[in-house]
């Protein structure tokens, strides 16, 4: 049953993507760990061993189906390369019946993670990319259109000089970038650690982006002339190392003429509580931005500045990926926008990173904090 739900989600987003590209009989496939890639990998029974292979079949269309497993590549080419119009569905279990892990694509600090070429349309949820290495970029190259949904982009070094851009996720001119319920975390480059747009267009919601280190500038992001929308994201503990070269920016250096509009984010305690900013940013209203003394922020209402988070470390707080908990008595707690929680385009966001529901004022920031009893009762009880 799940299958078939899936598919149906799946249809609604790519169809008008995938649509003529493979003949009547061609259909989802599937790959697992233990597959072989002389099989057809259109049934569980008869899956690939990798995602490349299951790329390459003229039959699969639509959808590819990956169990959760460790998938890994050869020589210098990614591990996964898509040029053709697809989704990629994770975390499946053995049998294919339900969906509850992650599958991990594996650079082993030798070759990139995951490239999508010009003109493809990719959503890909559920994976992990790794220990992605590259001159230049290293995780994920996108210069397509590509959705990132539920996934943990982490652990990949550009290997490059100070000029290299991209660490994680390296967004070319022609891509467009969506980023959902993901986090990005423990990425190195000399630029954009966690994420380099380079005159391209980036959507973060819903999504964290922590612990990235930059050599020159934009730990956490680095937008080189493009466009980022920022809703409800947390940008947090990124480091930009090299202050001889450029202003700080710890958590997002925004250069170029580029744009970048944030809406119920929070972007704090980069840079060991220095500089979280460098550039023009513009606000949609109820951002908590914890140091704003390299930036021009353009304030608007109910943003809060110079304010620390608190928020604790980054951890299994439920849901697939990681996310920073807020801690009781955080500014961050009820003081997005009254309205209720929604992207740049109005869009509701009713749920969080982790899914859970925003049933109350939306919080600031990935993580919608859940009130405790002894929160609501023990104050009153202290009056008496």
């Amino acid at each position: 049953m799940r299958h078939i739900i899936w598919l149906i989600v799946i249809a609604t987003m790519i169809t008008p993507f995938v649509s003529g590209q493979a003949g009547d009989s061609a259909g989802p496939c599937y790959v697992a760990p233990g597959g072989d890639d002389l099989n057809t990998c259109s049934t569980v029974g008869d899956a690939c061993a990798t995602i490349n292979s299951a790329l390459s079949k003229v039959d699969c269309s639509g959808t590819i189906f990956v169990g959760t497993g460790t998938y890994q590549g050869t020589g210098n080419d990614p591990v996964v390369s898509i040029s053709r119009s697809i989704a990629l569905s994770g975390g499946w279990d053995a049998g294919f019946t339900a969906q509850n892990g992650t599958s991990t694509i594996d650079g082993q600090d030798a070759r990139r993670g995951l490239v999508v070429s010009s003109g493809i349309t990719a959503f890909v949820q559920r994976f992990t990319v790794l220990r992605g290495q590259g001159d230049g970029a290293a995780g994920i190259v996108n210069d397509g259109n590509l959705t990132l949904f539920e996934c943990t982009i982490k652990d990949n070094t550009d290997i490059g000089d100070w000029t290299s851009e991209g660490g994680g996720i390296r967004n070319g001119s022609n891509g467009t970038l969506s980023l959902f319920n993901s986090t990005v975390h423990n990425n190195q480059s000399s630029s954009g650690a966690g994420l380099f747009n380079a005159w391209g267009t980036v959507v973060i919601t819903n999504s964290t982006i922590s612990g990235n280190t930059a050599r020159g500038t934009g730990g956490g992001i680095n937008n080189l002339g493009g466009t980022i929308y920022l809703n409800n994201a947390t940008v947090t503990n990124n480091i930009d190392n090299d202050i001889s070269k450029e202003p700080v920016a710890g958590g997002i250096h925004n250069e170029a003429g580029g744009t970048v509009e944030l809406r119920n984010s929070l972007l704090a305690q980069n840079n060991n509580g220095g500089p979280d900013c460098n550039g023009t940013f513009s606000s949609a209203g109820f951002n908590l931005v914890g140091n704003t003394a390299q930036c021009n922020f353009l304030m608007t209402t109910g943003d809060r500045l110079d304010n620390h988070p608190r928020s604790g470390a980054l951890g299994d707080n439920g849901g697939p990926t990681f996310t920073h908990a807020l801690q009781f008595g955080s500014p961050a707690i009820n003081h997005g926008d009254p309205g209720g929680c929604k992207n740049h385009q109005g869009s509701p966001l009713n749920s969080d990173q982790r899914g859970f529901s925003r049933v109350q004022r939306c919080d600031i920031g990935a993580f919608e904090y859940q009130t405790t009893l002894n929160e609501v009762y023990l104050p009153a009880l202290m009056k008496e």
